[in-house]
């Protein structure tokens, strides 16, 4: 069970499972193509055509299903309750309902159960769209993809924030509107292709609404609800036109710069799109590293010297690749010591690059505090020896003091 459970939570078994899905996709796709190309034939050209699939078709979604039972199962043997009770439990419930549901027409057609009340199940045969979904589960590992699918996810209540402030403004620009067009329609001199024109735009509130929204969203020329407007007066066509300004250079710009932080705010706390960027972060920064050391290496021995490093180290693009990489460099012999572990007086690309992994970035809280606490308890500890020194040399010094005294009284006896 433990080799299984590698396997299945391994890249090759996900990988696999990916493929199957995409083809699948794209099996449905071409399915649901000749299944509507025959049937337009069979209606038009000739009544001998026959408007089903071939039977292979069948054949081919009924293996797709096989094979997704399989791995629903193989996932079941492998993680046993964690797959109902795990971190992808939701995902796997996901699964489980659409290959049950891919299964009951085929169960349906083996035991001939596809008369009367049961001939409505054949329409589950719809849900197996729904099997692209599941890619959605392996997209951490693209970064962009999961990006936007939090912005989206993130987004929706400011989403519906919008549109309730989008309808408001169009609502009141449509009543305004609205006025000005009962005015000239109940005008029995005015145009009559212009009144024709206007009812059609403005024959009721919902259909002013659309108009405004149809105008700002290129379903309509602005110019063309614009023109019908100003054979009114020139003041419609100024409100008209004030409000295609106010909504596609005000308001939809807000509603984009709060999308973006949203989604910049969600990319920040989620920890998979957080690792990946570090992750691509590190193998940039490895990247420019190993440029950096061919080009201190000037004589091309595969080894940095320190005198090859003073040469160059303080030049403007060397200078500009250790900032890229957040690390700062004030001395170059203090750096060198620092990065030749080995004591070698030369360094290696690799000793070069991982020293300088380590160096990089400032100083953070933690590193501070664990400074400062482990200078705190070698104080302590010097305290105390200084302690123990202190006592040992004055407990030397009474030990002298009394061995001069005792030698004072032993020159008074032996004293003529």
């Amino acid at each position: 069970r433990k080799a299984l459970g590698g396997f299945v939570t391994g890249a090759m078994f996900s990988s696999l499972t990916c493929v199957f899905i995409v083809a699948n996709a794209v099996f449905i796709g071409l399915e649901a193509n000749v299944s509507m190309d025959r049937v337009i034939h069979a209606r038009h050209d000739s009544s001998d055509i026959d408007p089903n699939i071939p039977g292979w078709y069948e054949q081919v979604e009924i293996a797709f299903t096989r094979v997704f039972a399989v791995e629903m199962l193989l996932r079941i043997l492998a993680l046993n309750i964690e797959f109902f009770t795990g971190a992808e439990w939701h995902w796997n419930l996901f699964d489980s309902v659409l290959v049950i549901l891919s299964l009951i027409p085929i169960v349906m057609d083996m035991t001939a159960l596809n008369m009367g009340l049961f001939s409505a199940f054949r329409t589950l045969k719809i849900l197996r769209t729904f099997r692209m979904l599941r890619l959605l589960r392996f997209i951490r590992s693209l970064r962009s993809l999961r990006l936007m699918l939090l912005a989206l996810a993130q987004g929706l209540v400011p989403f519906f924030w919008a549109i309730f402030f989008l309808l408001f403004i169009m609502y009141i620009f449509a009543l305004i509107l609205m006025q000005g067009v009962v005015e000239h329609v109940g005008n029995l001199s005015s145009n009559a292709y212009v009144v024709e024109e206007l009812t059609v735009y403005f024959h009721s509130l919902p259909m002013a609404l659309l108009t405004l929204f149809l105008s700002v969203s290129g379903g309509v020329s602005w110019w063309d609800v614009g023109e019908l407007l100003l054979d009114i007066s020139v003041v419609y066509l100024l409100l008209f036109t004030l409000f295609v300004v106010i909504l596609l250079l005000a308001v939809m710009n807000m509603i984009t710069g709060i999308f973006v932080n949203d989604s910049l705010e969600m990319a920040g706390m989620d920890r998979d799109i957080r690792a990946q960027a570090d992750k691509q972060r590190n193998l940039d920064h490895v990247h420019l590293l190993q440029q950096l050391f061919v080009q201190l290496d000037t004589d091309g021995s595969g080894q940095l010297t320190l005198e090859e490093l003073e040469d160059t180290l303080f030049s403007d693009e060397v200078m500009a690749t250790f900032s890229m990489v957040n690390l700062e460099v004030s001395d170059a012999v203090s750096f060198f010591k620092i990065l030749d572990v080995d004591e070698s007086c030369s360094l290696e690309i690799e000793e070069f690059v991982v020293g300088c992994m380590r160096l990089r970035g400032s100083v953070n809280t933690v590193d501070f505090e664990t400074l400062a606490r482990e200078n705190k308890r070698m104080m302590k500890k010097y305290s105390q020896q200084i302690h123990l020194v202190a006592s040992k040399v004055e407990l030397v010094y009474k030990s002298l003091a009394d061995l001069h005294i005792h030698l004072g009284s032993t020159t008074d006896l032996v004293k003529p």
